[in-house]
């Protein structure tokens, strides 16, 4: 539970007819500092994941403790009490929860691993991100603690990111901002869309792709189901554009897939899933079906005009 797998100690003991009298163990100074700071920590974490008391969070840290998270966006360092607070506050809003293991001592120095999971996590698609966290304890406190997420939880925070952006830059209908998210090479694909339906690069036919075809038309997405596994991330999206909200089908849903490589996309694909395809091509055929009433007009005796649809939704009689 607290993360040390042993301590070393000596043991003294005492045999008196084949049977102990009596028994010492004494932890030598490492051992010591160890476990001290495995109970640290476990308070820690306890509290962390009980997101109870603010104030007894904050009481873990020096009054010029430093907090620093070094490749995550700013802001990512807290320094004092009340920014450290502040910090807290955000952590309990998003039901963080955190786990740590692989505990090392080194003299004041702490480094162990943790796993951190929260709703703000969720909400982009990742369950769980993992880094190394180091610490400098003095006086049962800590005087600084730094979290470094590993390589692989860096790939999915930046990938989630960058899908977050991309939503934002499409319901703004900015394609500045939007093809700033694309790598040079990048393609986009609409599998079942009438072509052209692949778009390669960020010059005029991706531009006019995105002007013309969505945001000319009121293009508004939203995603969910959002799952990230490297730099891969897919989701459920929902599109809404106004040729499919005079047909009364929208919003449609659709399987999206994207790479994200450098913080830029790589690739983009959008698959209307079969549902939403049966919807629009149903709804598509009730226009064409009924294109008008029968007119009838009397012009002269013996001489009528009568106007028919060109295709009647039922047969004449």
């Amino acid at each position: 539970k607290l993360g040390i797998a042993s301590l070393d100690a000596m043991g003294e003991a005492i045999i008196q007819e084949g049977k102990v009298k009596s028994f010492s163990a004494i932890f030598p100074p490492e051992s010591l500092a160890k476990l001290n700071a495995a109970i640290l920590i476990t308070a820690l974490q306890e509290g962390a994941n009980a997101h109870k008391d603010i104030d007894a969070m904050v009481n873990f840290f020096t009054d010029d403790a430093v907090v620093t998270f070094p490749n995550q966006p700013p802001p990512n360092v807290a320094t004092g009490k009340e920014e450290i607070r502040a910090w807290q506050e955000m952590e309990f809003a998003a039901k963080s929860h955190i786990e740590g293991s692989n505990l090392q001592v080194a003299g004041d120095k702490l480094t162990w691993t943790l796993v951190v999971s929260a709703d703000s996590l969720r909400e982009l698609g990742i369950d769980s991100f993992e880094g190394t966290a180091e610490a400098v304890v003095q006086e049962g406190k800590f005087k600084s603690f730094t979290l470094t997420l590993n390589p692989e939880s860096l790939a999915k925070l930046e990938a989630a990111s960058v899908i977050v952006a991309f939503d934002d830059a499409v319901n703004a209908h900015d394609i500045d901002a939007l093809l700033a998210l694309f790598a040079d090479d990048v393609v986009t694909t609409f599998p079942g869309q009438p072509p052209p339906n692949v778009f390669t690069g960020t010059g005029a036919a991706q531009r006019t792709w995105w002007q013309e075809g969505n945001f000319a038309v009121n293009i508004h997405v939203e995603s969910r189901n959002r799952q990230v596994a490297g730099n891969k991330v897919t989701w459920i999206g929902k599109v809404s554009i106004d040729p499919w909200r005079k047909l009364g089908v929208a919003p449609l849903e659709g399987t999206t897939e994207a790479v994200v490589q450098g913080g830029k996309i790589k690739s983009f694909t959008f698959t209307l899933n079969q549902e939403s395809l049966a919807k629009l091509a149903a709804a598509i055929a009730k226009t064409e079906e009924d294109f008008s009433h029968v007119f009838f007009m009397s012009l002269d005796p013996g001489l009528n005009m009568v106007s028919l649809p060109l295709k009647p939704s039922k047969a004449y009689t």
